[in-house]
């Protein structure tokens, strides 16, 4: 499988580099907004994002079948560090299934019971690894931990993994657990460092006793779900029945904990729930939903987090496609040189980037074949962005370990046709588009997340990080400049416009009293700005603006961030707060929220006269004066509101 070296893995008693790439992230989707502190490869903010998560590996059954998806939902996710439990080995002592992660923590000497393995994941773009390790705590029972040292505070903490005894009965068991764990932690770990504890202690308030919130009280460790500023699912037991559409029990008996520091910042805490209404849906991938907290230790800067926040999630199997990373053009088959494409890259086009030669004539076939199935640009790009992580745009006769039946530019299996298919560039587009149509809203979703539904790629973000360059290489075969190329975030979106215009003060762009490091003209003026940049540079965080809505909206207004997860739970704020309005007269500067095909939601800045300043619909990266019904059509739009952001921090 490809993948790309995202996160940094632990495995006792080594240490490997191992493979996740940064979503979602949402993961989050091309005209979605997924603000992904996680994503960046460098330290730019020490909020910490943590992810629990009981993914019930053996006992559950089906791991096979079911790992995928979970390996799909963390990627949307993306948090910064990710605590298993019950990840185990199975029955062939095989790695744990979320290849591409590693492990830290498999109690050894309790491998006759393989359900019980705990992991801990860490970002090594944000921490430094000081040291690690892991201990039994009595029978199927344990804890992992894992020092890590902020990158841009340099503020060390020790994170623990939890798995507690769970009989009902066993509350003096689960104290004395706790009791043990806890010394043993502070012996290994050092007095210098805080500690923050995370994973299922398989007990909550309903128990008679809850020993092990109690041990943490003593410790002077509270639960974040009881100090976070934002609160999402709360209500809802994060252990579940193992029926694909259970009821949600909505009576907030969690299992589930993330215990942090008492004076710690908890700027929020959510628990993920793939649900409709009061039912759960599926696939089943566990018996426990998983639970976020983005905090800020005592020594960090505040947290101001911009995590995805997940309702639903949409999840598929693992890759029956093998992928491979790297593919030099001499490794191909001599069936590389036969191309039969009807597109060809432009006279001048003798290379586009790193992308070259037969390369390019291989894109044009694909690019052809795209345009005799009816498919847009934008789908067509997602086609080449595909075969550059398949296969780098290269014929292979031959696949890998994990798919070793895989050949051709999208490294297609026996299942997908016959060899010569496979192997011509023209066929296999064409087998590659008819899969693409098929998959529901695939013209709204994230490129990445588009060619993981036709792939199933064990990585759903593994195509991203080729998106710029096959729209380069897309704009180079069709002759067209890359704002012309595949840009269209969903059907029957209009062309996007630049902006000289400079904002005035006016009764359009006044909201009373309200107070924000920037006023209302001046967020507009900034956002225009902005927009008019053609580099389409984030100046404060490096980069693009690609998924990163949330921030654009906060930035405009001089905040370094909005403090709450996504564009929906910016949305579920105001909504809370009274302050949602779908009085069809919006005022300048308001701002405006959307239904996407993803859970993240999408958030602009109203300009007035039905057009809103919006990243992603128009240039990927770019902010565009965007049209209203190109993101609010088909029931998306779902109001304004006022610029509040009551946890934003000022630049």
């Amino acid at each position: 499988m490809g993948a790309s070296k995202g996160w940094v893995a632990l495995t006792t008693p080594v240490t490997m580099i191992m493979a996740l790439v940064v979503a979602i992230p949402l993961l989050f989707g091309g005209s979605d907004c997924d603000p992904a502190l996680a994503s960046s490869t460098g330290p730019t903010s020490d909020a910490v994002s943590i992810m629990s998560w009981n993914v019930c590996a053996s006992s559950c059954g089906q791991w096979d079948q079911r790992s995928g998806s979970a390996v799909e939902q963390v990627g949307r996710i993306s948090p910064d560090i990710l605590a298993v439990q019950e990840g185990g080995w199975g029955k062939k002592k095989r790695p744990f299934t979320f290849q591409g992660f590693g492990s830290l923590g498999y109690a050894s000497g309790n491998n006759k019971a393989p359900f019980i393995g705990r992991y801990i994941f860490y970002k090594p773009g944000k921490f430094d690894l000081v040291k690690a390790g892991s201990f039994g705590l009595g029978g199927t029972h344990g804890m992992a931990w894992a020092k890590l040292r902020t990158k841009a505070d340099r503020v060390t903490f020790t994170v623990v993994d939890v798995h507690l005894a769970f009989e009902k009965s066993a509350d003096a068991k689960r104290r004395s657990q706790m009791i043990d764990g806890l010394a043993k932690v502070r012996a290994v770990s050092g007095a210098d460092a805080p500690l923050v504890f995370v994973g299922d202690f398989n007990s909550n308030k309903s128990r008679n006793v809850d020993a092990p919130a109690a041990v943490m009280r003593d410790a002077g460790l509270r639960d974040a779900v009881e100090i976070a500023a934002n609160k999402l699912n709360e209500n809802v037991n994060s252990a579940r029945d193992r029926s694909a559409t259970a009821k949600v029990e909505r009576n907030g008996n969690q299992t589930d904990h993330i215990y942090v520091p008492s004076q710690t910042t908890v700027a929020s805490w959510q628990q993920i729930v793939n649900a409709t209404g009061d039912r759960y849906v599926a696939p089943f991938i566990s018996d426990h939903n998983p639970i976020m907290a983005t905090i800020a230790l005592p020594g960090t800067k505040p947290a101001n987090p911009t995590k995805p926040d997940t309702n639903t999630t949409a999840t598929s199997a693992l890759s029956t496609s093998a992928p491979s990373t790297t593919a030099p053009a001499d490794d191909a088959s001599p069936a590389a040189a036969v191309v039969k494409p009807t597109a060809k890259p432009s006279a001048a086009a003798t290379s586009v980037g790193r992308w070259k030669g037969v390369q390019l004539k291989n894109a044009a076939a694909i690019v052809a074949a795209g345009k005799t199935a009816g498919v847009n640009q934008r789908g067509q790009t997602i086609a080449v962005m595909t075969a550059m992580g398949e296969s780098s745009l290269t014929v292979l006769n031959r696949g890998d370990a994990a798919g070793p039946d895989s050949r051709g530019l999208f490294q297609q299996r026996n299942s997908w046709g016959s060899l010569a298919e496979r192997m011509d560039p023209t066929a296999s587009a064409t087998l590659f588009y008819r899969a693409l149509l098929k998959v529901d809203g695939w013209a709204d979703l994230e490129p990445t997340m588009a060619a993981h539904r036709v792939q199933r790629n064990a990585d759903p973000n593994h195509y991203e990080k080729f998106w710029d360059d096959a729209v380069q290489v897309v704009a180079s075969v069709t002759g067209q400049s890359p704002a012309e190329a595949g840009f269209s975030a969903a059907p029957g979106c209009n062309d996007g416009e630049a902006t000289n215009a400079v904002w005035a003060s006016g009764a359009d762009c006044d909201f009373g009293n309200l107070s924000t490091p920037r006023n209302c003209t001046e967020a507009l003026n900034e956002a225009a700005r902005i927009a008019r940049d053609a580099s389409c540079t984030n100046e404060v965080r490096g980069g693009t603006w690609r998924r990163r809505c949330l921030e654009f909206v906060a930035r405009v207004y001089g905040y370094a961030s909005s403090g709450t997860p996504t564009a929906k739970a910016q949305y579920r704020l105001m909504q809370s707060k009274g302050l949602i309005s779908t009085d069809k007269k919006i005022p300048a500067g308001a701002l405006v929220y959307f239904n996407s095909s993803d859970p993240a939601g999408h958030i602009a800045v109203y300009a007035g006269n039905g057009k809103a300043f919006s990243n992603d619909y128009i240039r990927p990266g770019c902010i565009d004066l965007t049209p209203m019904s190109s993101m609010g059509g088909n029931g998306r739009y779902l109001g304004w509101s006022p610029p509040v952001f009551p946890l934003g921090a000022p630049l």
